[in-house]
């Protein structure tokens, strides 16, 4: 039948091993030529933040932003093998193969395991290629324990440490983007209010107790430094009171969901994500109009998947702004969905030529990859330096003409400050924040009158 669930066509013939080896290979193939430029914003303020960490400074106090601290965390760890966007990116690359792998396996658990290896590559592809998701985004970084933790949640009988490791990874990718604290209010609900969808024996109030105890670990631990140093106001007015003001002071829901649609209006984004979005839509069709059809198991790992694409899609229209990245978070639950509709279709007698109309939508994304190569073939060939970028070229100015190391202000290429060890002007000139003048002139002026050292 079609919608059976007992397809194992191609199954014997290749295994998780196998499929793993794939995921990699392609990851590092469509990733690579983007490891060398310097083209990105959000990634130099956290890398800047990330630095003042090494430097013994807590994250905005020195130089300030409105995410959570572990996501400077992260970031201060990856210096520790020196300055090198390569190694920053090459770090984004194992959250896309690490995110890319689970969802196969959630593939898996839908359908089979084709399934699942459709999903991870439609994942690498559209991570890398929607908005700023050639670098190490927050987006890209989230995606690995978003990954996770849907996994865990597919799973057969559940225990208190699955409970409690699924709400750890919510809460380290709310750490990494405050709008998934939406979908981490709904994983409280869901464990409580859909038994039938957790596999588990457990009572509601121990389900939740494991859940929350795993949430409440990386908030503990990303509150403490500041508690110890006395700064938790500084903590609840970057975390809690900006981030709000900045979100509640944008776009309303209706106008970002407005937004994100008519980019599918432009024709370049359109033939770029057009194998995505008509996959996903043919999934999602299918899924409801053959729902009875489907052994129980399915019914549940396809509703949790959908519940939780629709918290996630929430939690992005009430982020306040509607970036193009943001729609990398969608990418785990669009993913299986969208190979699931692949999957079925290439059973059809029609397969072959289901193929080519599939490797003819992928010209555009794979057209983005080679021009991508270009650059950095002609260095090799030229026998210069792989990174490259007006980044690289202004940091040598300073080094020459600043010997002192004064503060300088940099309008753009931020990653100045990072690459020639100077220092921001003022501690609320973050590259990523230079252009948010109404949050400061509105809501933040208790930023003004702290020092450098946090006084």
């Amino acid at each position: 039948m079609l919608f059976s669930n007992d397809f194992n066509g191609g199954e014997g013939k290749i295994s998780r091993r196998t499929c793993f080896f794939i995921l990699a290979v392609i990851t590092l193939v469509v990733r690579f030529p983007f490891f060398f430029p310097e083209n990105d914003l959000d990634e130099s303020t956290f890398i800047l933040l990330g630095h003042e960490i090494l430097k013994g400074h807590l994250p905005s106090v020195t130089l300030w932003d409105l995410k959570p601290p572990l996501l400077y965390g992260f970031y201060a760890v990856l210096q520790l093998m020196g300055k090198s966007i390569p190694v920053v990116r090459l770090a984004g690359s194992f959250c896309v193969l690490g995110g890319a792998w689970f969802v196969c396996i959630m593939g898996e658990k839908v359908r089979n395991l084709r399934t699942g290896l459709t999903a991870g590559l439609l994942l690498i592809v559209y991570a890398t290629l929607t908005g700023d998701g050639a670098t190490t985004s927050s987006e890209i970084v989230s995606l690995l324990p978003v990954s996770i933790a849907m996994f865990i949640l597919l799973g057969e009988e559940r225990g208190k440490l699955d409970f409690f490791l699924t709400g750890l990874l919510i809460s380290i990718a709310c750490m990494f983007r405050l709008n998934l604290a939406y979908v981490a209010l709904f994983g409280c609900v869901f464990l409580v209010a859909a038994p039938k969808l957790v596999n588990s024996t457990l009572s509601p109030g121990a389900r939740l107790a494991s859940y929350a105890c795993g949430g409440a670990l990386p908030v503990i631990l990303s509150i403490l430094p500041y508690w110890v140093a006395g700064k938790l106001g500084l903590l609840y007015q970057t975390c809690i009171r900006a981030a709000l003001a900045y979100s509640n002071s944008q776009k309303s829901p209706v106008a970002i969901l407005v937004e994100d649609l008519l980019r599918f209006g432009q024709w370049h984004y359109l033939l770029l994500h057009s194998l995505m979005l008509v996959s996903f839509l043919g999934g999602l069709t299918l899924i409801l109009a053959g729902w009875k059809n489907f052994e129980q198991r399915s019914r549940k790992n396809l509703a949790t998947l959908i519940l939780f694409m629709i918290a996630t899609g929430i939690s992005i229209l009430k982020s306040g702004v509607a970036y193009e990245q943001y729609l990398i978070q969608l990418l785990p639950f669009c993913a299986v969905i969208a190979a699931f509709f692949l999957d079925l279709i290439m059973q059809r007698r029609a397969a072959p030529l289901l193929v080519l109309i599939c490797a003819a939508w992928l010209i555009v994304p794979a057209g983005r990859v080679i021009a991508a190569y270009r650059p950095v073939i002609a260095r090799v060939r030229a026998h210069r330096s792989l990174c490259y970028g007006p980044g690289y070229r202004i940091a040598a100015y300073p080094r020459k003409n600043n010997p002192d190391n004064r503060p300088v202000f940099m309008m753009e290429e931020a990653i100045v400050y990072w690459l020639d060890g100077g220092l921001p002007s003022s501690r609320i000139s973050a590259p990523s924040l230079q252009y948010r003048q109404r949050l400061f002139a509105e809501n933040y002026r208790w930023t003004r009158g702290h020092s450098r050292s946090g006084a």
